[in-house]
């Protein structure tokens, strides 16, 4: 029985530290200015809408569909919303990055 209440009170812990930790690094990295020099793209699965440029988070994306077909550049960034959910779609980005000027998702 006490190794049930460690493990329960192990997994509460990770629960709370996860919700409470990750969804505002997600948030704070899409707040931060590019320090690669290249373009950022915004998803919102909910707010987004797919006719839009992609290129603030008021004119996300919805899908992934834009991402997908898009070649990004040295410096570029993919900022996906932070709780948002993409059901049956995966993220496939195309382009590379160079020394110093990765493209980055998140």
């Amino acid at each position: 029985m006490k190794t049930f209440h460690r493990f329960l009170g192990g997994m509460l812990a990770a629960i709370l530290v996860t919700s409470l930790v990750i969804p505002k690094i997600a948030v704070n990295a899409a707040k931060d200015e590019n320090l690669y020099g290249g373009q950022d793209y915004y998803l919102d699965a909910t707010g987004g809408d797919d006719a839009n440029d992609g290129t603030s988070p008021d004119k996300a994306w919805k899908s992934l569909t834009n991402a997908n077909e898009t070649t990004f550049s040295p410096g570029d960034r993919i900022l996906l919303k932070a709780g948002e959910v993409w059901e049956n779609q995966q993220l496939w980005p195309k382009g590379s990055g160079e020394e110093g000027r990765p493209y980055v998702w998140r």
